[in-house]
């Protein structure tokens, strides 16, 4: 169930924000790696990494509070 929830939350972010995230989680790349990569800034690359782990997080506690 929570696999699913996060899948779901996953689905729910722009792609490039989803983008950033498989990088960095499943990928292992530092925003270093994933700007170079993107051709984004280092910075954006955090503040866009912010922004969707707290959609993440927010969708997440929908599904359980204790989240």
């Amino acid at each position: 169930e929570l696999g699913q929830a996060i899948t779901i939350a996953l689905q729910g972010l722009p792609a490039l924000e989803r983008e950033i995230v498989s990088l960095k989680v499943f990928g292992d790349l530092s925003n270093k790696d994933i700007a170079k990569l993107l051709g984004k800034p280092e910075n954006s690359i955090g503040a866009y990494l912010s922004r969707a782990l707290k959609h993440v997080q927010k969708r997440l506690s929908l599904y359980s509070p204790s989240l």
